[in-house]
C-alpha cells in the first residue's frame, strides 16, 4: 500500500499511528474501513502455522478494542488455531477461541467501544510459496443498534436456550 495512503489513515485514526510505527509504514499491505455487523460480532479470529526444517509459515488474526476514551485493549479476543510441527518429539497443537461478542462481554465494554481493529500478520500462501503480509481493518460502530444491544440479545437467547435444554431433560 502506498506510504501516503497509510499515513493518511494514521492521521485519520490516531490509534493506527500508535499501532503502525514510522518504520513499519512501508510494510503495510492494506488498510480498510468497514462497519461492525452481526457477522463480525459472531466471528472468532483464527491463527495457524507450521514449523519444520525449512518451513516457518504462520498467519495470525488479532482483534483490538479502542474505547471511547482512547484507551486500547490489545489482543482483546482469544483466537482459535493450530500449529503443525514437522519435528521429532513435538506434538501438533490446537486450541479453541472466543467470539468477538464474548470478548466484549468478558471485558464489559459493550457501551464503550469506539472502534474494533482487526490486525492480520503473517503469510499468505500463493501456489507453492509464501509472501508476507500485514494489514488492518478498522470497524466503525454499527448503525441503528449499539453493540450493547447485540450483547443483551445474546444473553437473552442464551438464557432461553439453557431453559429449553433443561426443560427437554426434565420432560417438560
Amino acid at each position: 500500500m502506498d506510504r501516503l495512503k497509510v499515513n493518511a489513515f494514521r492521521k485519520e485514526f490516531s490509534f493506527l499511528a500508535e499501532m503502525i510505527s514510522d518504520e513499519k509504514v512501508g510494510g503495510i499491505d492494506n488498510i480498510e474501513v468497514k462497519r461492525v455487523d452481526i457477522g463480525l460480532l459472531g466471528s472468532t479470529p483464527s491463527s495457524y502455522g507450521a514449523t519444520g526444517n525449512l518451513v516457518g509459515i504462520d498467519s495470525i488474526k488479532t482483534f483490538h478494542f479502542v474505547l471511547d476514551d482512547g484507551t486500547f485493549i490489545r489482543n482483546a479476543v482469544k483466537d482459535e488455531g493450530s500449529w503443525t510441527h514437522n519435528e521429532a518429539y513435538r506434538d501438533n497443537e490446537s486450541w479453541e477461541g472466543e467470539t468477538v461478542l464474548a470478548a466484549i462481554d468478558k471485558n464489559q465494554v459493550g457501551d464503550r467501544i469506539a472502534y474494533i481493529v482487526l490486525e492480520r500478520i503473517g503469510y499468505k500462501i500463493r501456489d507453492h510459496y509464501s509472501v508476507g503480509g500485514h494489514s488492518f481493518t478498522v470497524y466503525l460502530p454499527p448503525t441503528g443498534k449499539p453493540i450493547s444491544h447485540y450483547l443483551m440479545e445474546a444473553h437473552q437467547q442464551t438464557a432461553e436456550s439453557v431453559k429449553a435444554e433443561i426443560a427437554e431433560v426434565r420432560g417438560d
